[in-house]
């Protein structure tokens, strides 16, 4: 009997952890959108007003960055410099790739990130002041859809990891 309890509160806990961590996942990615908006504006702030160079600037907003998006922003900033991709593009591409995995942001996200990477340093200065402005605001509307989806998935599935242990123990027992 107290082998069944056990088992039927194990099944239950595992089923809620997953639950809870498939919901922290739509928290996470609202974060990581905003924190890339910040990186936006600091890689602004250090190519448009600074005049530091593209690799630089990159690796001194990575390095004030915490998280994965911050050891991207140093992967791109070694791939430049390490000569690693032929261009901006390359370089972005091969970091992206590297650090996919620690990232819980969507198709769309990527996207996004992906024109801005594309065309980074590739113009003059006003040019540039117009992708970092872009880029903000595309991101901005990426991170309300995030929220959106945030409030209307991270408590259905919170629920539903219980839910399902508590159906699976039913069940089963």
């Amino acid at each position: 009997m107290f082998i069944r309890v056990a088992l039927n509160l194990v099944i239950i806990c595992c089923s809620t952890i997953l639950g809870n961590q498939i919901a922290n996942g739509y928290i996470h990615r609202v974060r990581e959108l905003r924190t890339f908006q910040m990186c936006i504006a600091k890689l602004e702030t250090e190519i448009i007003y600074y005049s530091t160079f593209l690799p630089e600037a990159l690796e001194n907003v990575g390095k004030t960055t915490a998280g994965g998006i911050g050891q991207l922003l140093c992967d791109v900033a070694s791939n430049l410099k390490d000569k690693k991709g032929v261009n901006i593009e390359a370089a972005w591409q091969l970091a992206l790739d590297e650090n996919k995995t620690n990232f819980k942001m969507t198709y769309e996200d990527y996207e996004v990130i992906s024109r801005f990477c594309c065309q980074l340093g590739t113009a003059d200065k006003t040019t540039q002041k117009q992708l970092f402005e872009l880029t903000q605001l595309q991101l901005y509307k990426q991170e309300k859809k995030a929220e959106e989806d945030r409030d209307r998935y991270e408590e259905m599935y919170r629920s539903l990891g219980f839910l399902a242990g508590v159906t699976i123990v039913i069940i089963l027992f």
